[in-house]
This record gives structure tokens, sequence and C-alpha cells, in this order.
């Protein structure tokens, strides 16, 4: 039998808390709260919650922020992510050149001046290195938006008293979740169709290279139906859920031109972030699509 020894030592040795953040997505339909907890480079989900905005009445920020508050007091009081709506900033790679150090944040703000047409002060920004792909020799990927843009997130959600210790977008957010769970897949398009818009995020060589969106998403599916069928609007989302509305007649379903519409500017979208790699159209056909 193995001889066990006793190792009093190991009692004293400080083990490092976990951290923990609250992730809010406020969507047009719902407010999406999520518990991550990070231990030892590992990653796990602790708890989530949906406020139906619909459902609550959910009109006001006293109103949001008294359920966010209601929640953070089940879930627990942490540091806040903000998601900021990908129509609300923009990101894109931008080729630095041979820039080093300092001198990149300085030709970052330069770029993002001139991107937005709006002045430094009013522009918050954040970068981060790439590895070199494509016709890009020294990229980075750069999102930007207005300072209003989120204060107005922050407001409406009731977070002004939280601490916010990051804001991100849809697509970024997407592309940090999409390869944390898929680190081998290299080659991806992400679409997130939400209620009020669409998300596209373009991967390459595990990185994001195009994040874009276009405001047509699952509403419309709805709004639809309840024109063609003259029903309220809540009837027609319980509709959309439970029959098969893109097929049936000589010309389709009912749903089949809009969705249509839909995928036709998806796959604009999706021509647009090869077109910028410099990759030829055929190559659409190698690169997996997620539907979120």
């Amino acid at each position: 039998m193995a001889r066990s020894f006793k190792l009093p030592f190991l009692l004293r040795i400080p083990i490092s808390p976990a951290r923990r953040v609250v992730a809010v997505d406020p969507g047009s339909h719902s407010l999406k709260v999520l518990v991550v907890e990070e231990l030892f480079g590992r990653v796990r989900v602790v708890g989530h919650r949906i406020i139906d905005l619909h459902e609550e009445g959910l009109l006001s920020p006293e109103e949001s922020k008294r359920q966010i508050q209601e929640v953070l007091g089940v879930l627990g009081s942490h540091p806040v992510a903000l998601v900021l709506p990908q129509a609300r900033s923009l990101s894109q790679v931008v080729d630095l050149q041979a820039a080093r150090g300092e001198e990149v944040r300085r030709l970052i703000e330069e770029e993002t001046v001139k991107l937005s047409g709006l002045s430094e002060s009013a522009i918050t920004y954040d970068y981060a290195p790439m590895i070199p792909l494509g016709k890009y020799q020294n990229p980075f990927w750069v999102t930007f938006c207005q300072e209003t843009e989120i204060m107005e997130q922050v407001r409406r959600v009731g977070l002004a008293e939280e601490d916010v210790c990051e804001v991100t977008t849809t697509a970024n957010a997407l592309a940090a979740a999409y390869r944390a769970l898929n680190p081998a897949i290299d080659r991806v398009v992400l679409v997130d169709l939400g209620a009020g818009s669409t998300v596209v995020a373009t991967l390459e060589g595990g990185q994001l290279v195009h994040a874009s969106s276009f405001p047509l998403g699952s509403d419309a599916f709805a709004e639809e139906i309840a024109t063609r069928q003259d029903c309220p609007l809540q009837i027609a989302e319980s509709i959309k859920r439970s029959q098969d509305l893109l097929t049936g007649s000589e010309g389709g379903g009912p749903l089949a031109a809009r969705v249509g519409a839909w995928y036709r500017e998806l796959e604009r979208i999706r021509s647009e972030s090869l077109a910028e790699l410099g990759e030829l159209p055929g190559a659409l056909d190698a690169r997996q699509v997620v539907l979120c």
C-alpha cells in the first residue's frame, strides 16, 4: 500500500478567488443577463436571466433599472460588461504598415477621426493587434463609436450606478464566444438573427475580419404574417414559431419572399467581407455558416 503524506503547507497557499462578471445584452425585445466566472483560465456560466421587455411592459429606464437590480440581487453584484448593438458602432481592419508602440495608438486615433468624421473627444475606441493575413501586413482590429451611444445604452438599462468594466459589440462578443467553443475552426461566418436586425461576423484564420449588420430581423417575418393573415402581432409570432411558412404553393409559402430578401442581403454582406480581403467570390463556399 502506498504511503500517504500529510501536507499541511498546502493549506497555507492562498488560492486566488474566482473572478465574476455580469454581461448585459440589451435587445429590442429583451434584456439578456449572464453571469460568468473565470478561475485558473477556465470560464463557466454561473447563471442567466432573460427579462422580456414586452411581457413586463418595461419602457422607462427606471423600470429597466428596477428589473436589472432585482436580477443582480439574485445573481450577485459584480463588474458589468455591456454589449453595444452592432448598428451603433463600426469595426474594421486597419493596416498600419510598420507602426509600433505609441505610434500605433496615435495612428489609430487619427484613423478613427477620419473614418467617423467626428472630433476625437466625441469618439471612444478599442483596438487589438492581428496576425498578418491577405493584403494586410500589420493589421489591427479597431472598434469605435460615439461616446453618447454608450452612455445612452448605460442609461437605458439602468446601469449608471454600476461598475461598467467593459463595453463590447454584438459581433465582437459573438466572435469571442465562438472562438472559445470552437478554437480549431478558422473560417466561419457567424449570423445573429435578432428581432430588429441581423449581425454578420466573418472570421478568417480564427480572427474577426469583418463585422456588419442590416436592419432586417425576425420582427419583419412576424409583420409579414400579420399583414397577410390580418391578425395581431402576438398571434403572428405564434404562427411563425409553429408552422412551416417557407414551402407550399408554386411561389413558396407566405414567408418565402421576405426570407429571400433577408438571404440576399446576407449574401451581399458576405461578398463584401471577402472583397475587403481581396478574395474571389467563389471562396464563399469554403466558409461554414453558423446561424444564431
